[in-house]
């Protein structure tokens, strides 16, 4: 045997196998005729590599048409009782349902608070401060319940990226649609997880054709959902997913980070003011229980605060007047100065 094919042959066998992808050229690996290997297990070298197909897949799927995400308008009640009409995206893949912090403003509907992070893609947390409860209601039909909804600044961009021709998806006349307009790019209000996303199914599936989306019958009508068949001219449209956007939250943390840890080199000029101040700081400052304590630094001679006495002795007679007239209230008065004195925070 060859001696030069034999090197080749052991090369390609090596290369189907487990290996560390730098013990070998990946330009050979690249050009070899050899199919990826279908290995159980998953390296950092091998998930980088996937990462950058996927990104490749989506680029040609974005010039090739657009997928549609499935949308819907609901009604959605208010502070007042009255229902209000807003498009909500479905998505069976999150865990829970978010609402925008523009609809619950103009909904007027009461939060609470909330500690939890929310994970999209790149496992990026998202801190959500608020949750709300309402209540949804389907446009078409008697079906309502009722939901907790995660606060968000922002779910996503505009749906689709691009406005879609509807009369070339030939979707049926008699089709009640859950989104009329599904095919222009607008806004999305609300997203309903799993919880929700899969108890609106009903029967009813309806197959438009080969690069054409599909139409589902839900409760809140037949949603479109799929890939469009390619525009004419090929465009280049950033693909979306059902995931909160979490850039410019990462990027207001990496300011404030940079600000906390940013240091100062040029010795500032203290005024005899603030010299006097840091000097008091410096001094007084005590720990006890977990709290830092400084004592008050009066600015300045104490006898320029003039003579107060009397302004403060008619200001608590003209207190003590209003108590006397009204005894729930000096009751509670005197209570919370009992307590605000049992705690140290005076005396």
């Amino acid at each position: 045997m060859d001696v030069r094919n034999a090197h080749q042959n052991i090369h390609v066998d090596f290369v189907k196998k487990r290996h560390h992808s730098l013990l070998h050229n990946i330009s050979e690996t690249i050009s070899s005729p050899s199919t990826p290997p279908n290995n159980s297990f998953t390296t950092n070298e091998s998930a980088s590599v996937h990462t950058t197909s996927v990104e490749t897949q989506l680029g040609a799927s974005a010039q090739g048409g657009q997928v549609i995400l499935a949308t819907a308008l609901i009604l959605v009640r208010d502070a007042c009782g009255e229902f209000e009409i807003c498009r909500v995206l479905l998505d069976s893949c999150s865990q829970v349902n978010l609402m925008t912090q523009a609809l619950c403003s103009g909904l007027n509907l009461r939060k609470s608070r909330n500690n939890i992070d929310v994970c999209g893609i790149g496992s990026s947390p998202l801190k959500i401060a608020f949750k709300m409860q309402t209540t949804i209601r389907s446009r078409i039909n008697n079906f309502e319940t009722s939901l907790e909804f995660l606060i968000s600044p922002q779910i996503s961009g505009y749906h689709p990226s691009e406005t879609v021709a509807s009369a070339d998806l030939m979707i049926p006349r008699n089709i009640n649609l859950a989104d009329p307009e599904f095919h222009r790019s607008r806004g999305v209000d609300m997203l309903l997880g799993a919880e929700a996303s899969f108890s609106l199914l009903s029967v009813g599936n309806i197959r438009l054709g080969d690069n054409l989306p599909t139409l589902q019958k839900t409760l809140f009508g037949w949603i479109v959902s799929g890939k469009c068949s390619a525009p004419r001219q090929p465009i280049s449209n950033p693909s979306h997913c059902a995931a909160i956007s979490t850039i410019d939250n990462i990027n207001r943390n990496v300011e404030k980070l940079w600000q906390l840890e940013e240091v100062n080199s040029k010795r500032q000029h203290l005024t005899s003011e603030e010299y006097q101040c840091e000097t008091h700081f410096l001094k007084t400052v005590t720990k006890s229980n977990g709290r830092l304590m400084v004592k008050l630094l009066f600015k300045g001679d104490v006898r320029s605060l003039g003579n107060s006495r009397d302004i403060a002795m008619r200001r608590f007679l003209a207190m003590e007047n209003k108590l006397e007239k009204n005894p729930t209230l000096k009751s509670e008065y005197t209570e919370f100065l009992k307590e605000y004195e049992e705690l140290g925070h005076m005396s």
